[in-house]
């Protein structure tokens, strides 16, 4: 009787045996890989964290006006000199002037879920003649467009977004402490 030949474990032998020398090549890749994916996942988790310490699902469910009062507050815990400037009218592109060392700035705030394009830069462009400011800034609890980016970037508009209003909140809270109109 001839013996059986079994293509599975000739197969399994040929992997195993060529296995060492396919590792010893791909090892530092698939070492990589790891290093990567699990710095991401650590990223992910760390900003999770930072964005729930700072409060940003209680900034998330707040309507327009009290996220306008939110920053009010903020800023004003920064040191500036805080002037609410929209009304149910309309606020020609600005919602709050801070001032502070003699220089003013015309706020956009826009509490949105979804992210925020070049209108809101051209709004708060248009508030700096009209409240005599010296610059501007679109404060939101999202984020920006590319195009949103470039044309602040191009005209010196500051924008705040999701991260940097986080950073701004758990920098006021690091420094006073807990802040009950902050939280």
């Amino acid at each position: 009787m001839a013996p059986e030949i079994n293509l599975n474990s000739i197969f399994l032998q040929s992997l195993f045996s060529s296995a060492p020398v396919v590792l010893r090549v791909l090892w530092p890749l698939v070492f990589v890989g790891f290093l990567i994916v699990a710095g991401k996942l650590i990223f992910l988790v760390y900003r999770r964290h930072r964005l729930s310490k700072a409060g940003m699902d209680k900034i998330d469910v707040m309507d327009g006006k009290t996220f306008e009062s939110y920053l009010a507050t903020l800023f004003q815990r920064m040191g500036y000199s805080v002037k609410s400037v929209g009304t149910l009218a309309g606020d020609y592109g600005a919602d709050l002037i801070i001032s502070k060392d003699g220089r003013s700035v015309a706020v956009q705030a826009k509490r949105h879920k979804s992210v925020i394009g070049v209108d809101a830069v051209r709004e708060a462009l248009g508030s700096i003649k009209m409240y005599q400011c010296n610059s501007a800034m679109v404060v939101t609890n999202s984020y920006f467009t590319k195009q949103a980016k470039k044309l602040a970037r191009a005209n010196s508009v500051e924008l705040w977004d999701r991260e940097i209003l986080a950073g701004r909140i758990l920098e006021i809270r690091n420094q006073s402490g807990h802040i009950s109109s902050i939280s």
